[in-house]
């Protein structure tokens, strides 16, 4: 009975693994599924001109917008929905907004006062059921000046709280509960309450954990309607996911511990980097449900099942973008998380 019992177990497990991971026999399964889950991720690269496509975890297909190849120094900056948002200093600066699944037109920006433009986040607005750009100048050493776009009346103003003392990183923040969330280094986040327009700064309560340690990757996220903050440290190998529990008291816990000791030979290295170096080169793409998507520079796109700990490579169609996957040319060619899904319009 106990043997029949531990056989029948053994088929189970064994039935729920083949599943999710043999997805080239059976994409109908539980694989099947968790791709057509995953959010759609972008593809970009800016060498020459701007490039973009979307891939759907089973294609990638190149964005075809018109007038995209003219902007020849823009840079992507984020997307919300399903705009992107970009940006460029050359040789006029200006914020352009496309939807690259559609063959519509690309939405200029203008800054105001023809000054330069420096968005650090982009966002619909619940309340004015519209999008907003945040935009950030640096005034002094200890003050930042805060302006905002209204897609709806086509302007300029500042915010209600115009100067705050902090700056974000230029990296696209964690919106979440009204509010964008940048991590700012030194154990802080920062916030944006988008109703009321006002900053603050949190402090990371679990950062005493690391304390004395140095750290590679810092990298602040939403993962299913919580705020996830990823972590990894030089020597570790690991990567530990912390999940806001509760917003309102600001309770973190440590729910996942990603391991990132992979088999070489079947993920091999470039240039045989030291392990320290090659962790360097790790990104959060997107985290939805039990799937993480990373990017590992030098070795390519993977899916890492956070339940059964399980890594699988997503294969990309060869491109010249291929060559431009170094650390140095994390503006040139990056993914980002891709979601057509609306901000409850």
């Amino acid at each position: 009975m106990a043997l029949q019992c531990y056989t029948w177990i053994f088929h189970l497990f064994k039935q729920i693994i083949g599943d999710y991971y043999d997805a080239e026999k059976d994409t109908s399964g539980k694989h099947g599924e968790q791709i057509r889950d995953r959010p759609l991720i972008l593809r970009y690269f800016g060498s020459d001109y701007l490039r973009l496509s979307i891939i759907d975890g089973e294609s990638e297909k190149e964005c075809n917008v018109r007038g995209l190849k003219a902007l020849r120094s823009a840079k992507f900056v984020g997307c919300c929905d399903e705009l992107v948002l970009l940006k460029s200093f050359f040789p006029v600066s200006a914020c352009f907004v496309l939807n690259p699944l559609s063959e519509g037109k690309i939405t200029t920006i203008h800054p105001p006062n023809h000054r330069h433009i420096n968005p650090c986040g982009f966002f619909f607005h619940p309340l004015a059921k519209e999008y907003r750009i945040l935009s950030v100048t640096r005034r002094s050493a200890d003050m930042c000046e805060y302006k905002l776009y209204l897609f709806g009346a086509k302007m300029w103003r500042s915010t209600s709280n115009p100067s705050f003392h902090c700056m974000p990183t230029f990296s696209m923040p964690a919106v979440l509960n009204g509010g964008l969330h940048w991590y700012i280094g030194t154990n802080r986040i920062m916030v944006f309450d988008m109703i009321n327009e006002e900053f603050c700064v949190k402090p990371l309560p679990f950062e005493r954990c690391y304390e004395g340690q140095r750290h590679l990757m810092r990298d602040l996220m939403v993962k299913d309607d919580s705020l996830c903050f990823g972590h990894v440290g030089c020597q570790e190998g690991v990567m530990d996911l912390w999940i806001l529990e509760d917003y309102e008291k600001w309770h973190w816990i440590k729910k996942y511990t990603v391991n990132l000791d992979w088999d070489v030979d079947k993920y091999p290295i470039k240039d045989d980097l030291p392990y320290g170096i090659v962790l360097d080169l790790l990104s959060v793409v997107s985290i939805h449900k039990d799937e993480l998507v990373l990017f590992w520079r030098t070795r390519g796109l993977f899916s890492y099942h956070l339940t059964f700990n399980m890594v699988e490579k997503i294969h990309l169609k060869r491109s010249e973008m291929d060559r431009y996957d170094s650390k140095y040319h994390c503006k040139i060619h990056d993914f980002a998380a891709y979601n057509v899904m609306t901000s409850g319009k």
